[in-house]
């Protein structure tokens, strides 16, 4: 049930293949819905371009932002609650398994009340509780928008830290200033062109054009 009439927590996002459409639904603030199978809120959805039938294909998502498949991987992020912001990487590949993310029982950031909630306690480990771990997560919270890849970079947005990331897909720590840069402006979304990567910013509004070549 959606409780939440401001509609936070709703964001989508789409990807495809030649195959398949891939369509992410947030969980409207209603977080238990994240984990239940009867439910679409807090899933990405697998709808096979051919038949149109659609399947849940992972849950445990809060707020999707941005999605793009590359080699039988699709890479989503999605903003955590006060802190948590997650990159995931979900294996396409896997059949007859809905891949689970953890959200509400595990996020790297806090409820903004910072009460502990028995039903969506956000335990600080994803793999000890069976789930899959985040790629990157960003605590605290840069307000995660959009990602694209450019050769063997992740280029990741945000609107809260005005800055768009560039960084190594081979990143194997944390560390998410290997690259940055600060626009001073709110990045809703990037689209890549080329050697130039378009931002579209929030508040001016208005499209910055950036090119980026890799040395």
């Amino acid at each position: 049930d959606i409780y939440n009439t401001q509609l936070h927590e709703s964001g989508g996002a789409l990807a495809f293949n030649n195959k398949n459409l891939y369509l992410s639904v947030g969980n409207f603030g209603s977080y238990y819905s994240a984990q239940n199978e009867n439910s679409i809120f807090g899933k990405i959805l697998k709808i096979d371009l051919d038949t149109k039938e659609s399947t849940i294909f992972s849950k445990g998502h809060r707020n999707i932002q941005g999605m793009v498949v590359q080699n039988d991987l699709l890479y989503a992020v999605e903003h955590g609650p006060k802190g948590g912001d997650e990159l995931n990487v979900i294996d396409l590949n896997i059949k007859n398994k809905i891949q689970n993310f953890g959200w509400p029982l595990s996020s790297y950031g806090d409820h903004y009340d910072g009460l502990f909630r028995l039903d969506a306690p956000l335990y600080k480990s994803h793999k000890l509780f069976g789930f899959e771990e985040p790629t990157l997560y960003f605590t605290p919270s840069i307000g995660i928008s959009d990602i694209k890849l450019k050769d063997d970079k992740f280029v990741i947005s945000s609107m809260k830290a005005n800055k768009l990331y560039i960084l190594n897909k081979k990143l194997k720590e944390n560390v998410v200033d290997e690259f940055n840069i600060n626009t001073q402006h709110r990045i809703r979304d990037i689209l890549l062109v080329g050697d130039d990567i378009l931002l579209f910013l929030e508040s001016l509004p208005g499209i910055a054009i950036l090119s980026y070549q890799d040395n």
